[in-house]
């Protein structure tokens, strides 16, 4: 009988040291899922040709603090989807950071400038409009879609004076994309 209680223990034994590493292996993906690493799909177009509609970004958690030519992803505080038509209120966006707190930016034929001197976004294609000069408020960004004529970013809300984006309101910085091409995987690049 007890040769029988042994073998029995041997087992869960067995069992415990084959399933206890995929639970805590599991547990792990979970925690990351859940406070580090989000991903969000593109609904549209205004990220292209770095973004395309369908693409997922996986966005970091823990970087909250973008800074120029990054991509980011912000809580919809300001409403921009549904002043533009949108009805999904309380959403997220992505854009790419074009300023940040206590820079400078403007718009002149079709010349987008930071701090006085031509931004040199590699990314960014379309013509942009034109827009009067704007100070970044400190803990603020001033974003802009990749596809400059299919996006309604930061130059869109400036008439109503909601056209900078709070640090509170960043979600996370996108440091990857995958695409619904299985061989298209890349990292997102900054400037």
């Amino acid at each position: 009988m007890s040769k029988s209680l042994n073998t029995k223990k041997l087992s869960w034994m067995n069992v415990l040291k084959t399933v206890l590493p995929f639970a805590i292996m599991l547990t792990v993906v979970i925690l990351l899922r859940v406070f580090v690493i989000g991903s969000f799909s593109i609904p549209s177009a205004s990220m292209e040709p770095t973004l395309k509609i369908g693409d997922i970004a996986v966005v970091n958690y823990l970087d909250k603090n973008p800074q120029q030519g990054d991509i980011a992803v912000f809580s919809d505080d300001k409403q921009w989807l549904s002043k533009t038509g949108h009805d999904k209120d309380g959403e997220h966006l992505i854009k790419r950071v074009a300023a940040v707190g206590g820079d400078t930016i403007e718009s002149k034929n079709n010349v987008i400038y930071v701090n006085g001197k031509p931004w040199e976004n590699v990314y960014g294609v379309g013509e942009s409009i034109d827009f009067p000069l704007q100070e970044v408020p400190e803990g603020h960004y001033f974003m802009l879609g990749d596809n400059r004529e299919y996006s309604a970013d930061s130059r869109y809300h400036i008439e109503s004076g909601q056209q900078f984006i709070s640090q509170d309101s960043i979600v996370g910085r996108a440091f990857f994309a995958i695409s619904m091409n299985p061989f298209d995987l890349r990292p997102l690049h900054s400037k």
